[in-house]
């Protein structure tokens, strides 16, 4: 096994364990050796909390969907991250259209929709 591939399962079970400072700094090792990889910027954005650096959250959010398209966390991420509240429900769409059964990505676009004033729309 490579440095990298160690880097990147050690950065994941940090992150399953709670461990998110840890995590955060092992999953910008892995960064640092495949940067183009959308996966690890979704899962270094997840360490993040979103409420104490949004911004930096939500560039990693949409650098990983730019890398890769099909990761519906990215666009749920961002949806959280987003003060835009337009853009935020166009991110909670766009992670429903890839995974439509995934019942947390309803309850944030419906908590986003009613934040909006938009109660029928949400229900």
């Amino acid at each position: 096994m490579t440095v990298h591939g160690y880097e990147e399962q050690l950065a994941r079970q940090l992150y399953s364990q709670g461990r998110y400072q840890e995590a955060e700094a092992a999953f910008r090792l892995a960064l640092a050796k495949k940067p183009e990889d959308g996966r690890l910027h979704l899962e270094l954005a997840l360490c993040i909390d979103p409420d104490e650096r949004p911004d930096e959250a939500l560039s990693l959010f949409v650098r990983a969907t730019d890398l890769d398209p099909s990761l519906a966390d990215a666009y749920n991420g961002m949806g959280i991250c987003e003060p835009d509240l337009r853009m935020a429900e166009a991110a909670f769409r766009q992670a429903l259209v890839l995974e439509p059964q995934t019942s947390e990505f309803h309850a944030n676009l419906a908590v986003c929709l009613m934040r909006q004033g938009r109660a029928g729309d949400a229900e």
